[in-house]
C-alpha cells in the first residue's frame, strides 16, 4: 500500500510506502502521513492489514492537494493469483495516537482482482474534502520492482487526466443513483439524513 501526494499542479510532493513510512513538511516535524509498516506475509486466517494514516489539515500545510491511493503487487503474481485481497477506506475523526484501524469504519471496500499488479481506487482532493473513484489498474512494466518509484509517471498522467475529465462534465453521485433505485421500486422516496431532517423526493 502507498499514498502518492501531489500539490495543485500535479507534482509529486512525496509519498508514504514502504520505504518511507512517515511523510512531513520541510518546514515541520509534524507528520501528516504514517504507514503501518511493510507486512510480506499474511497466512490465513488472519491475514495482515497495511493502513496509512493521513492528517488533513497537516497535509494542506505541507502544500498537497492531491492523496492517490495505491495497491501494488511489488513481485511475483498478479492480483487475479490471490486468494483473497482486498482495499478500502477508513474516515476517522481521531486526531490522537492511540488512534488505531477498525475495520467497522470502512467506507469503501474494493476487491483486488485482475491480470494486473497495481491498482488505484480513490484520490482524495484535500482542498475540496472530496473523493475521486478512480478504480483503474496501471500496467506492470517491471515484474521484479514495482512500486510507487517506477509507477509515478503514469499514476500523475493518469490521474490527473481523469480528474480534468470529470470535473468538466456532471456526473451521477452515489446519491443520485440510490435515489433512482428506490424511486424504480415506489412512488415516493424518503431521505433521513445524519442531523434527523427527513426530505421527500417523488418519482419524476
Amino acid at each position: 500500500l502507498s499514498v502518492a501526494f501531489f500539490n495543485k499542479d500535479w507534482k509529486m510532493v512525496n509519498g508514504c510506502t514502504y520505504y518511507q513510512l512517515q511523510c512531513s513538511s520541510h518546514h515541520s516535524a509534524m507528520y501528516y502521513a504514517r504507514h503501518s509498516g511493510d507486512f510480506r506475509a499474511a497466512p490465513y486466517p488472519r491475514g495482515a492489514t497495511e493502513y496509512v494514516d493521513i492528517d488533513r489539515d497537516r497535509a494542506i500545510k505541507a502544500g498537497i492537494r492531491y492523496a492517490v491511493m495505491l495497491v501494488q503487487v511489488y513481485a511475483g503474481v498478479d492480483f487475479d493469483n490471490l486468494e483473497r485481497a482486498y482495499t478500502g477506506i477508513m474516515y476517522r475523526n481521531e486526531t490522537h495516537q492511540t488512534a488505531y484501524f477498525d475495520p467497522q469504519t470502512v467506507r469503501f471496500k474494493y476487491a483486488l482482482e485482475g491480470s494486473a499488479r497495481a491498482y488505484i481506487p480513490i484520490l482524495f482532493d484535500l482542498i475540496e474534502n472530496t473523493t475521486l473513484e478512480v478504480q483503474c489498474y496501471l500496467p506492470s512494466k517491471n515484474a521484479t520492482i514495482n512500486n510507487l518509484n517506477s509507477n509515478e509517471k503514469c499514476i500523475k498522467d493518469m490521474v490527473s487526466a481523469l480528474t480534468s475529465f470529470y470535473r468538466s462534465r456532471p456526473r451521477a453521485m452515489r446519491y443520485d443513483i440510490a435515489l433512482m433505485q428506490a424511486a424504480a421500486r415506489t412512488t415516493q422516496v424518503w431521505v433521513r439524513f445524519e442531523n434527523g431532517s427527513v426530505m421527500p423526493f417523488s418519482r419524476g
